[in-house]
């Protein structure tokens, strides 16, 4: 594919072609520079200073050639050859940047009715065959991002070096609505300033040797607990103080380290407000930044609500690091909690052996578990002594229930000895390594050398007959990537209109067939309007 238009200082390289069906060139709304109104869409495209550069299913209208409606469909397909630039020299393939997952039915429609009325609008088919912004995020489609290439391609890689090996933002392909009626842009769910925007999730996946070491310190410190616990129930017996002159051995088996080793890394362990993820095995930790950056909970000062929020705002900011970095702390002390109750769930399947040999040749063994139920009991009597010698150690054996009741409460309480066990562990293989791994990347992103943003917005303005300014243009997108605070972005569910407000010729131009509001509305889980004419 080649460029209709370079653009001096163009911050994009194509090297080879992008699927025919899905991508465009570089004329959006600039391929109708000339007409009063023109209307584009597209599900992901580049832009720098605010000219679009490339699109994925980009449909495009002008009033005066082809007012539409025209739409395009998504097939999630990538080329292979394509060199993207954020500026600065931050290049880096396509294909190593982006990919998408299971591709949702998404479309793009653009119309440009007149003068003065135009729509664009990126989402799925609704029943009445018009797109909507309405449905499962699983309709939508999923992408991700590669953010540890951008890293690379500012020159921070060695922040990051030796730390973390992936991260990525794992996305719902969303969307977006813009409509200027009669010259005015609409606001129809009253949030968001401009049009309407849709964002599905977005997590943030980071992997890390530092997490895959923590498992080890993990089973390190339950195998530190099993012998605390061999210790703690040889110390409390003191058979052989009970039993004088006669030889005692005890062993204590138990599954405590395997148990433990299954809970933790066999599968996520996730925190109870679902804000974070880790994955000891795959050396992973995820955390939900649409809810933390969409104030789901209620805890920044921000609309609550993923779809929400104000125009351009970041995901990842000096606002919601904060939560970040302390809902990975949160999946830190889950695994923890996940430890000790496994633990001490395994404490009941512990089991003590006893064997006796006493001075006249009579043996004696039984087993228990920790609270001191025996099984499997026997005394073997030898010599003119051995009956003594059984009665003896009978006596002490029915004392075991009195011995170790006291052991087993001391060693399941989950705020005794096993967390203890685990805390130390906790503290010196786990936080303050995987916090050392991953705060350093965070920080870049909270500190904008990656701007994530969702409800991405840009507006032009022209200056009416009378000297006011009046907006005449509008661009969304659902989610916007920047790096460096670059003029360059790679954006997603996209929809712009631009009109011909301040032309006073175009004030008596004929009302288009673009519908108004109806006062019969419906509002569904965005607040949207029917009527639209989607």
């Amino acid at each position: 594919m080649i460029l209709g238009r370079i653009l001096p200082g163009m911050a994009i390289g194509v090297a080879g072609t992008l699927l025919a069906s899905t991508a465009v060139s570089a004329q959006g709304l600039d391929a109708y520079d000339d007409e009063p109104t023109a209307a584009g869409a597209n599900v992901a495209g580049m832009t720098l200073d605010s000219k679009e550069l490339v699109s994925l299913a980009q449909s495009k209208a002008g009033s005066e050639s082809d007012p539409g409606p025209n739409r395009e469909a998504f097939n999630g397909a990538i080329g292979g050859d394509e060199v993207v630039d954020f500026g600065a020299g931050y290049e880096i393939p396509l294909d190593e940047f982006l990919s998408f997952g299971e591709a949702g039915a998404i479309h793009s429609e653009s119309t440009a009715t007149d003068a003065k009325n135009g729509k664009a609008v990126t989402g799925i088919v609704g029943a009445d065959g018009g797109l909507t912004l309405d449905g499962k995020d699983s309709e939508f489609g999923t992408a991700k991002v590669d953010l540890l290439s951008l890293v690379a391609a500012t020159g921070k890689s060695d922040v990051t070096k030796g730390l973390i090996d992936q991260a990525d933002l794992n996305f719902g392909l969303g969307g977006s609505w813009v409509e200027a009626v009669d010259g005015e842009f609409q606001d129809p769910d009253g949030v968001g300033k401009y049009g309407q925007y849709r964002v599905g999730d977005a997590k943030l996946e980071l992997h890390s040797p530092a997490i895959e070491d923590a498992g080890d310190g993990v089973s390190d410190a339950a195998g530190q607990m099993e012998d605390e616990v061999a210790d703690a129930v040889n110390d409390a017996l003191g058979l052989g103080k009970a039993l004088p002159g006669m030889t005692v051995d005890t062993t204590v088996t138990s599954t405590i380290q395997d148990d433990v080793l299954d809970a933790i890394l066999r599968e996520p362990i996730t925190t109870d407000d679902g804000l974070a993820t880790i994955d000891l095995g795959e050396g992973s930790v995820e955390v939900d930044v649409a809810r933390i950056g969409g104030n789901d909970d209620g805890v920044i000062d921000r609309p609550v609500g993923i779809n929400n929020q104000d125009p351009n705002t970041e995901l990842i900011d000096d606002e919601t690091y904060p939560f970040i970095a302390s809902s990975i702390h949160d999946a830190i002390e889950k695994v923890i909690d996940v430890a000790v109750d496994t633990a001490v769930e395994s404490l009941r399947s512990a089991n003590v052996n006893v064997d006796i040999t006493a001075l006249d040749g009579t043996t004696a063994s039984w087993d228990m578990d920790l609270t001191g139920e025996v099984s499997n009991y026997s005394c073997e009597s030898a010599g003119a002594t051995g009956a003594v010698s059984c009665t003896t150690i009978d006596g002490v054996m029915k004392t075991m229930e009195t011995v170790m009741g006291p052991v087993y409460d001391t060693l399941s309480d989950p705020s005794g000895l096993l967390y203890d066990a685990f805390t130390t562990i906790k503290t010196d293989m786990m936080t303050v390594p995987i916090r050392a791994a991953l705060d350093p990347f965070l920080k870049l992103i909270a500190d904008n050398l990656v701007s994530l943003q969702i409800n991405h917005q840009e507006t032009t303005e022209c200056t009416t007959a009378d000297g006011s300014k009046a907006v005449n243009g509008v661009k969304v997108s659902a989610l916007s990537i920047g790096v460096a605070d670059g003029k360059a972005r790679m954006n997603f569910g996209n929809a712009g209109v631009r009109t011909d407000t301040c032309d006073e010729s175009a004030k008596d131009a004929p009302k288009g067939p673009v519908d108004r509001h109806s006062d019969d509305t419906k509002s569904g889980p965005f607040g949207f309007l029917p009527n639209m004419g989607w």
